[in-house]
């Protein structure tokens, strides 16, 4: 049995379960952040919805009605508003896309390698797999009873 090229291979197998482990987690920050981003697409689309509602009441109120003018500035002050809203999402979406961008961008270090896993985390978990290693094989050599 060549034990220096089964712990080679276990110190492979360790950096690549690392590596997964590293990417798998920013995966789960760019689905927070996705999930975020449809938040703030969805309220913009409801607001883009009451600024038509609110366009719709400007065009139906009644020139002749002595509040008029009153009426007409409170529905653009809430068209305002509501611009206002759209435009601040917009800026939290586009911030957060970026953020997307360099998590993947992250990711694409981690696989290509040059995001380097720790030495210690790599050692610890190629002893691991080299303890499990030696289990399985001692169990199929009946040596220890299968737990």
């Amino acid at each position: 049995m060549n034990y220096v090229a089964i712990v080679d291979k276990m110190r492979e197998l360790a950096r690549d379960l690392l590596r997964m482990r590293w990417i798998n987690n920013i995966k789960d920050i760019i689905l927070s952040i996705n999930i975020e981003i449809a938040e703030y697409e969805n309220g913009k689309k409801s607001r883009e919805k009451d600024i038509k509602r609110l366009e719709y009441q400007i065009s139906k109120l009644d020139e002749a009605d002595p509040d008029y003018e009153s009426k007409k500035k409170e529905l653009e002050k809430s068209i305002e508003y509501q611009n206002k809203m759209i435009e601040g999402a917009d800026k939290y979406i586009a911030k957060h896309k970026e953020s997307v961008d360099k998590n993947l961008a992250e990711i694409a270090k981690v696989v290509s390698g040059e995001y380097k896993v720790s030495a210690e985390n790599l050692s610890a978990k190629t002893k691991e797999l080299i303890e499990e290693h030696v289990k399985a094989v001692a169990v199929s050599i009946d040596i220890v009873d299968a737990e």
